[in-house]
């Protein structure tokens, strides 16, 4: 699936929540069987979290240690030339979540509005 796609998805399930109260807490409290029957694929090994941002609340997403040591296939992936998932995941985060345009413009409005700015654009 493309990232066109996959953005769009994200869009629509964001705009659920939004119009659909009872799905946004199925989505809280559920977030992979949700997605899933949304049509948005979960790869094998991971973990979704879904975490609302109120006016009072803001959630960080810490992206994960860069100085972290490599295990040896991680380490001939890249030095095959080849990315690989979790590289892929460090740069995008699972399912291109994490660098959603509409997803980033709604955060950078709430940490505008006191007084930050978003960690990691």
């Amino acid at each position: 699936m493309n990232q066109e796609v996959e953005n769009n998805q994200i869009d629509n399930i964001l705009a659920k929540c939004w119009a659909d109260a009872s799905f946004k807490q199925q989505l809280l409290a559920d977030p992979a069987a949700t997605l899933k029957a949304e049509g948005v694929e979960i790869p094998a090994g991971y973990t979704v979290r879904v975490l609302e941002n109120t006016d009072k609340v803001v959630n960080y997403v810490l992206p994960p240690n860069p100085n972290a040591e490599l295990s040896d296939s991680e380490l001939e992936a890249v030095a095959g030339g080849e990315m690989g998932p979790k590289q892929n995941e460090q740069l995008y985060g699972p399912n291109g979540l994490f660098r959603n345009d509409k997803y980033y413009e709604y955060n950078k409005g709430i940490f505008a509005k006191n007084g930050g700015t978003p960690i990691g654009y």
